[in-house]
């Protein structure tokens, strides 16, 4: 237990046992500014004067430390819990309607912000490739790479809902696949652009692959879904295939990337059509 909870405790032993600061001190011989400080969580006790102050109160220390492991094990959980619950794990979204509503809507203006924000992300990444890119531009850059990843984080939580809901799991896994491989590529494109000497042909040549390969994936995923969204859900996954195989070949990449450009509209309407889908299952006409 670290301060200001280890202090707090303390404090809280103390009172419920009667005893003021003063009284404290005279049990275990410890400076009374030296307690003060210790209850306010100014300063971390020494073991041998957290013994001390334990056995004062009379107070086992192994249930402190049972205490502690249970506080961090709480913790962990919550931290777990809270990453789950964002990435949607274990979330029925037939069972909240209202609230895939809200991250659909979220999910397809994140889309049109991605969207636009990858026109100057694009062009650094031009600049980077062509080696004419200002190391100026690194905090800016760095700006724009976090905050493409993170609208593409909240878009492809509307994909997993959309996913979920019409048991299309393929989409719902390679959307978790783009999250991850979108986190790597944010890290290294940031780096290339601070230590330029990471940037080789190799690594750029094993994110195009792993991007086509995910990308093939996610174009017969939409192909899955024709049938809820129609010739939005049919045009983009024919366009990801193709796509997917340009950027496999490594030859024509770029037409791959200019090709992401309808893929990225199309999946906004597609996204927009699920929140008004769910607007209405959530809000049903009255009889």
């Amino acid at each position: 237990m670290k301060q200001p909870d280890l202090g707090k405790k303390i404090a809280s032993i103390r009172k419920e046992k009667g005893l003021t600061q003063e009284e404290l001190v005279e049990r275990c011989n410890i400076n009374v500014r030296t307690i003060q400080r210790i209850e306010s969580g100014e300063v971390a006790p020494r073991p041998i004067t957290l013994r001390l102050i334990l056995e004062a109160l009379d107070y086992d220390i192994e249930m402190l430390n049972e205490e502690l492991r249970t506080s961090i094990s709480s913790s962990s959980f919550l931290s777990l819990k809270s990453l789950q619950d964002f990435f949607l794990i274990n979330f029925d979204p037939s069972k909240n309607l209202q609230f895939s509503a809200q991250q659909l809507k979220y999910a397809w203006v994140a889309g049109l912000v991605c969207f636009l924000i990858g026109f100057p992300e694009s062009g650094m990444d031009y600049a980077q490739y062509t080696h004419s890119y200002n190391p100026d531009l690194n905090p800016i850059y760095t700006i724009v790479k976090l905050v493409s990843f993170i609208t593409m984080v909240l878009l492809m939580r509307g994909f997993i809902i959309l996913g979920d809901f019409h048991k299309n799991y393929l989409m719902k896994i390679t959307s978790y696949l783009l999250i991850i491989h979108g986190l790597f590529l944010a890290i290294y494109d940031i780096s290339s652009a601070f230590i330029p000497d990471i940037q080789n042909e190799h690594a750029d040549g094993g994110v195009a692959i792993t991007y086509g390969a995910i990308l093939l994936l996610w174009g017969i995923s939409l192909q899955k879904s024709k049938s809820h969204f129609g010739r939005a859900a049919s045009i983009a996954g024919t366009l990801a295939v193709i796509a997917s195989v340009l950027f496999i070949t490594l030859i024509l990449w770029w037409v791959g990337l200019l090709m992401l450009i309808p893929i990225e509209i199309l999946e906004i309407v597609i996204l927009y059509k699920g929140y008004e889908m769910f607007v209405t299952k959530g809000n049903p006409p009255e009889a």
